[in-house]
């Protein structure tokens, strides 16, 4: 999946779509994209692990039409953390499903959060990204 990723990511003409869809939507996005890139620096997963974890999600939670509903799935708060700071080292879709169970069991939720905590990782992947593909 990565690999595909990547080949998405270079992608001339889908990079053409991305910037088109991201100039015809809310300029809110792209104003409020570095404060929350330079909020994530603040924190270490392995330091601020609960603090992170809820204050993260409920930020990126933020950007979609839906409240986060943290009770929703009942997940044990180390075991998300734990897959957290497993997938920032290696992409594995057990951890993936972890995360994105606690993120009312989306993987639009979870590709945001892991994005802002390795942002050099992992894309955002939502809606508007897959329509184009």
């Amino acid at each position: 999946m990565e690999e595909r990723i990547k080949n998405i990511i270079n992608d001339a003409e889908i990079q053409s779509g991305l910037l088109q869809l991201a100039s015809s939507k809310s300029k809110s996005y792209m104003v409020s994209y570095p404060y929350f890139i330079a909020f994530f620096k603040k924190f270490n997963i392995k330091e601020n692990r609960e603090e992170l974890l809820y204050q993260g999600a409920n930020m990126v939670y933020g950007w979609m039409p839906t409240m986060l509903d943290t009770q929703k799935k009942k997940v044990e708060v180390s075991a998300v953390i734990s897959s957290i700071e497993k997938l920032g080292v290696e992409s594995k879709s057990k951890d993936l499903e972890i995360v994105s169970k606690f993120m009312n069991n989306s993987i639009v939720g979870a590709s945001k959060l892991l994005h802002f905590i390795y942002p050099e990782k992992y894309p955002i992947w939502d809606s508007k990204i897959s329509k184009i593909m």
